[in-house]
This record gives C-alpha cells, structure tokens and sequence, in this order.
C-alpha cells in the first residue's frame, strides 16, 4: 500500500509579519487589557486589531506556537498572579476580573499556565514577600 507522505505546511506569513502581528495581538491583550472580557473572541480580536482571523490563528500557532485560548488564558493568568500577590481580593473575584467565567476554569488555566494552583501561589506569594521584608530590616 502507497505511503503518503505530508508536506509541512508552509506558513502564509513571513516571520517579520508574523513578529509584528505577534506584538501587536500582545499588546492589545497586556496594554488594552483585551483578557478581562469574558466574551472574547478570535473575531473580537481580529476586530479590534485590524488583524484577519487567519492571520492571528497563523502567529499563534506557527510564531508563538499556542493556541487562540491558551494566548488569552496566558495573559488572564499573569494577571492574576500580580494580584493574587499584591491583593487581598478572594480568588473569584480576581478569576472574575481577569475575565473567566468560573472558579473551576480559572483553576484549571491558572494551574496549566503557572504551575500551580492559585491558593498555592498566593501562599508562596506571600511567604516569599515576606522573608524579603525580613532579609530587607536585618
């Protein structure tokens, strides 16, 4: 029987463009803080950048080697680390304002992105903050 053999597939982009499309979908999700909106979606991306949906899902996979959620889940789970840190605010709250839907999602993301779960990170957080506060009067 006949062996086929499957090509790579040959991105429609070139690097250069796929770089400043990557910038670009990063800024729009760090500085325009597109992850709090629960409801974002590839088109909503694609709107707001001017950037076509096939060329987001290119850079995603082919650039930045993720995927359209995982990029969000990314940028939702930074944030959440800075103020599970920095804040006192219970965990929902902070899944909430970083633009999940549930507590057991945000879990789950927080945990594939960071390692661990966000109690565990705010403890570590925490214990690590204040050993620099010791090391910092002594």
């Amino acid at each position: 029987e006949p062996r086929t053999e499957v090509a790579a597939r040959r991105p429609i982009l070139t690097d250069q463009r796929m770089s400043r499309t990557a910038a670009k979908l990063k800024q729009a999700l760090q500085t325009d803080q597109l992850y709090a909106d629960s409801t974002l979606s590839l088109r909503t991306l694609s709107d707001i950048t001017g950037v076509t949906k096939i060329h987001i899902s290119e850079t995603l996979s082919q650039h930045l080697g993720i995927n359209f959620f995982d990029f969000v889940n990314l940028h939702r789970a930074d944030e959440a680390k800075r103020l599970l840190s920095e804040t006192e605010r219970n965990t929902l709250e902070i899944a909430m304002e970083v633009g999940f839907n549930s507590r057991s999602t945000f879990n789950a993301a927080f945990k594939k992105h960071v390692g661990a779960p966000p109690s565990q990170y705010r403890a570590e957080a925490r214990s690590a903050r204040s050993k620099g506060l010791e090391n910092a009067v002594h």
